[in-house]
């Protein structure tokens, strides 16, 4: 497994739960001024500052759905590759097999075609021997 992976699981776990939202929030200062932003809110406070950008709040407060989510992912997937190596590595083995078997088919032939060649040349000579004592001596 990557330790990038388990760094994140790790802050995930140590995170507050979720779900975690954004809120729109403006308040009043003293001096009566105004302060706009978002908010993340959760099951406690998880973030006091605020952030400017709806876009940014969105994010953050997805993250804490998001990020177990695709830490499942990750690791289902390392699951489907560390299986797939070993089918890999299986077919490997059988294709590498078929090779060999191919290489001992085609040295069998090479024995077949010299051991037919000794044969064809044994049953020539006999043949020979046969007819020349067939043939009426001078």
């Amino acid at each position: 497994m990557t330790d990038w992976i388990d760094e994140i699981e790790a802050r995930e776990r140590a995170a507050t739960p979720g779900p975690w939202t954004a809120m729109f929030t403006h308040s009043f200062d003293e001096e009566n001024n105004c302060s706009k932003g978002y908010t993340l809110d959760g099951p406690r406070p998880a973030y006091t500052g605020r952030l400017f950008y709806r876009d940014d709040a969105e994010f953050a407060a997805h993250a804490r759905i998001d990020i177990p989510r695709l830490i499942a992912r990750v690791r289902a997937l390392e699951l489907q590759v560390a299986r797939d190596s070993k089918v890999t590595d299986a077919c490997v083995a059988w294709l590498r097999a078929i090779g060999d078997l191919e290489d001992a088919i085609a040295d069998a032939r090479m024995v077949l075609e010299e051991t037919n060649a000794v044969v064809d040349a044994a049953i020539a000579n006999r043949d020979k021997e046969a007819r020349s004592c067939a043939s009426p001596s001078q």
